[in-house]
């Protein structure tokens, strides 16, 4: 990586904020008002900007919402599909031509932003943006740049992990493994690919 493929633009989540809210804001406020978890306030001089973080951080976490539900409605199929074209466009609209001929993107997501799987969004194509390019994650330039400079051994052996999230606690429990048996059985399976 260097100056000559590293290209950034700030954008204002104004209009994304807008265009979304105008469809779908009352279903956004239900379903996210219903959310666990830690939430952070922002106390800002101006009460129209934290009106419209919030809003961004509710249209990002209801679009997480959608997506890690195995089943959807129609009406929330078609939500979820419209706010990831309005994502990319948001994200990737005033940058597309500088990723002409690339293949790979590192994002460096910050804020709310670090929990949005981009690989997800949806290019004017019709295409996930995933089945254009190799997506990587990073938390700063200087952290990619101290990772690429790294030396790792030969013996190194490929890993593949797994995080332990709850997403439905009725199927976590019917699948959770309670012998060796059906270790060795998930062993088998997972070798063959």
């Amino acid at each position: 990586m260097d100056n000559n493929t590293i290209f950034a633009i700030e954008v204002k989540s104004d209009e994304l904020v807008a265009g979304i809210n105008k469809k779908y804001k009352s279903t956004i406020d239900y379903a996210t008002g219903k959310l666990r978890g830690l939430k952070i306030v922002r106390k800002e001089e101006k009460e129209e900007q934290k009106v419209s973080e919030d809003d961004f951080d509710k249209i990002i976490n209801y679009y997480r919402l959608l997506l890690s539900r195995s089943e959807l409605s129609q009406a929330e199929r078609e939500s979820m599909e419209f706010i990831s074209r309005q994502l990319y466009n948001f994200l990737f609209g005033g940058i597309e031509k500088h990723l002409t001929g690339k293949t790979d993107l590192v994002i460096i997501p910050g804020g709310i932003l670090a929990f949005l799987p981009f690989e997800t969004l949806i290019m004017p194509d019709g295409r996930y943006l995933v089945e254009k390019y190799n997506i990587k994650y990073c938390q700063s330039l200087t952290v990619n740049e101290m990772i690429a400079q790294r030396q790792y051994s030969t013996a190194r052996k490929p890993f593949l992990g797994f995080g332990g999230a709850v997403y439905d606690e009725i199927q976590y429990k019917t699948d959770m493994l309670v012998s060796e048996k059906q270790l060795e059985n998930l062993q088998d399976e997972t070798w063959r690919f």
